[in-house]
């Protein structure tokens, strides 16, 4: 998740994106009091960035001959500002609901608060965040070895605890008290979060593996 540099214009675009439907440079201007040169460039520089995309394009108001675009996140602009703005949290309900076709967790996230989990979630998420944050610094083989087909999937299984699974109960407890079990619990009831860690515990069985094949191969070579 490159990020562009850092602005609190960008932030707020981003901010205001996260929560609302997609808007065109004049109405995210508008909405944030900000000038409409200025408001564009920063929006030139998080497409560039691939943090927002164009979503659809009508024609303008004034001029019908001229097209409008209109402006909402991509995946990799959500989890940013998620990760380097906290105020946002306060909004996570919202804007679960309005990107809910985004990840399967914000689709299930209706489940979890019915559940009364919406605690465990939102901290899950956050140390996913934090997590990959970390594994982009260092390089962290557990984030960079998995066969993920997309972001999308990689944080889904994260955030609903699918590391945690290679833990005896014990050491898991040890690390992160009842939240998994609790999550997991919670994903049992629902037939596609079932079916969702079912599939990550055969892709880590198969994951570890082939990690015990590579280091008995390395082992025989020293």
């Amino acid at each position: 998740m490159k990020s562009p540099k850092r602005t609190k214009t960008n932030l707020e675009i981003l901010s205001f994106l996260a929560q609302n439907k997609p808007h065109s440079t004049w109405e995210i201007a508008k909405a944030l009091n900000k000038g409409y040169r200025s408001t564009n460039n920063m929006i030139q520089q998080l497409l560039d960035s691939n943090f927002i995309k164009i979503e659809f394009k009508k024609p303008s108001s004034k001029n019908p001959k001229i097209e409008v675009e209109y402006y909402g996140l991509t995946l990799p602009g959500l989890l940013n500002i998620l990760l380097l703005d906290k105020e946002v949290w306060k909004q996570i309900d919202v804007i679960a609901e309005k990107h809910s076709d985004r990840l399967l967790v914000f689709r299930k996230w209706p489940l979890f608060v019915l559940k009364n989990m919406r605690k465990e979630i939102v901290s899950s998420f956050q140390l996913t965040l934090s997590s990959l944050a970390c594994a982009k610094a260092t390089a962290n083989l557990e984030w960079y070895d998995m066969k993920y087909t997309d972001l999308a999937e990689k944080i889904d299984s994260y955030v609903l605890g699918s590391p945690a699974l290679t833990l005896p109960k014990q050491r898991m407890n040890e690390l992160f008290g009842d939240r998994f079990l609790r999550i997991w619990q919670t994903c049992k009831e629902d037939p596609q979060l079932k079916i969702f860690l079912k599939r990550e515990i055969q892709d880590r069985k198969k994951w570890t593996r082939e990690r015990l094949d590579a280091v008995k191969k390395w082992e025989e070579w020293f």
